[in-house]
């Protein structure tokens, strides 16, 4: 019966203090806020939502630019690889060079620099250097 009692005089204790409507487990009402603090704290709540709005959006913007930029590197890595056994292919290397050496470009003759014939010179457009110009 003491035991009863000593219980009985800890809840009157923590009414007291808490106030008795109080429930301790972590499930109690907060006390009610004014209305202006109400609404300040409404405001804010939507002010972080469109932030987070607006952050997602160019965090899904800021991810779309990286995979393109992904996608164009290897697009020009794979060009590279293939200019470069095309130009393996056509630049021979001479077989009665003993080291291997690639052959020498061609030299104008005499004969075009004293007005004979002017040297044909032919270039092949690129088309992806022509269509890829810095704006």
């Amino acid at each position: 019966m003491k035991e009863l009692e000593g219980v009985d005089k800890q809840e009157m204790d923590r009414d007291t203090v808490y106030g008795a409507d109080t429930d301790l487990s972590g499930t109690a009402t907060p006390p009610a806020l004014p209305p202006s603090v109400e609404e300040a704290y409404r405001r804010k709540c939507i002010q972080l939502k469109q932030r987070t709005t607006e952050v997602e959006e160019a965090n899904d913007a800021a991810r779309l630019r990286l995979a393109r930029l992904k996608r164009q590197v290897e697009k020009m890595r794979l060009e590279r690889a293939f200019l470069l056994e095309q130009l393996a292919k056509r630049t021979s290397t001479n077989v009665e060079d003993s080291d291997g050496s690639p052959s020498p470009p061609p030299t104008v003759s005499e004969a075009s620099l004293h007005g004979s014939s002017p040297p044909l010179i032919t270039s092949v457009p690129c088309p992806s250097i022509t269509s890829h110009r810095p704006r």
